[in-house]
């Protein structure tokens, strides 16, 4: 059944947006103003599939995108991903964590075709409140939950880091008087059979989401493990990302890919960013050894 009709973004908007990716100058400036008078205070719903939809919304400066935007959106993940899942097993699981609206779901259920589950962690509320509409419309629905990933169970706190202050870069901080909850992926007690995707983009968190994950993943029959490496996060925290790679070797053998960077492998042997000396943020896409038909790079 095809999901409610779209909600195009304000023309104004879809104009201006136009006019950039021509490189014409000044129309970011209607963007901002239009924000500042209150005319982006609405939802634009954007269609993915014949059966999937997206709600983004325009309040947010995190979320000023058009269609063509939101279809081009880890546009390089989206397909590795995908490609990797057509390979293995069905029934296929996707656990989101760091899902902001819910994007990375929304898209890859578009190019995969419906997932049996999804499963979703939001930490940021207005973020989760949009996020918890677009799982619900999936082909078979989909569970939103308003809590942090790590390895332990309690609370915490969301801060943003002193250089950016997008709400795509707070990081969960551990808190006995938070008010966020935090909850491991063990405590959900996954099923074990098919294949389990686990996408990590939680800002730094994704090492200790991974310990709090390890049951998970030596349980799962086959997993495809995806986890964000930003250059920026890994000086602030002072973990580097190859540790993550280590942890999940360690679990399972596995191919690993960077979705940007087709044909390069890298390896736990050496500081993540020696190995790609040029980025900034990439994703690593981890495929669990026993796939049948492992990721091409």
């Amino acid at each position: 059944m095809s999901t409610k009709n779209p909600i195009p973004a304000p023309w104004h908007f879809r104009l201006a947006k136009a006019l950039i990716r021509r490189g014409w100058r000044g129309p970011g400036l209607w963007i901002r103003l239009s924000h500042a008078l209150g005319l982006l205070n609405r939802r634009a719903r954007y269609r993915l599939s014949r059966d999937v939809t997206i709600d983004v919304p325009l309040s947010r400066p995190e979320c000023w995108w058009d269609e063509v935007e939101v279809r081009q959106y880890e546009a390089a993940l989206i397909e590795t991903v995908a490609s990797a899942l057509s390979a293995r097993p069905r029934p296929w699981r996707l656990v989101d964590c760091g899902a902001d609206i819910g994007l990375f779901s929304a898209l890859l259920t578009a190019r995969a075709g419906p997932l049996e589950e999804v499963i979703a962690f939001e930490p940021n509320e207005p973020a989760y409140r949009l996020l918890r509409g677009n799982v619900s419309r999936l082909p078979g629905g989909g569970t939103a939950w308003l809590a942090g990933v790590s390895d332990f169970r309690g609370s915490g706190r969301l801060e943003a880091p002193d250089v950016e202050r997008s709400e795509h870069a707070r990081f969960l901080v551990p808190a006995a008087e938070g008010t966020m909850p935090v909850v491991t992926l063990d405590d959900l007690e996954l099923a074990a059979p098919g294949t389990l995707v686990l996408k990590l983009d939680i800002e730094g968190g994704e090492l200790a989401a991974l310990r709090g994950a390890a049951a998970t993943l030596r349980r799962a029959a086959n997993w495809i493990v995806v986890f964000e490496a930003h250059r920026d996060v890994a000086a602030r925290t002072g973990i580097d990302p190859v540790e993550c790679l280590r942890l999940i070797q360690a679990i399972r053998p596995c191919t690993t890919h960077v979705a940007e960077c087709a044909g390069i492998e890298v390896t736990a042997e050496r500081p993540f960013f020696d190995q790609l000396i040029d980025a900034k943020i990439v994703n690593v896409v981890c495929t669990s050894a026993d796939s049948a038909c492992p990721i091409d790079g």
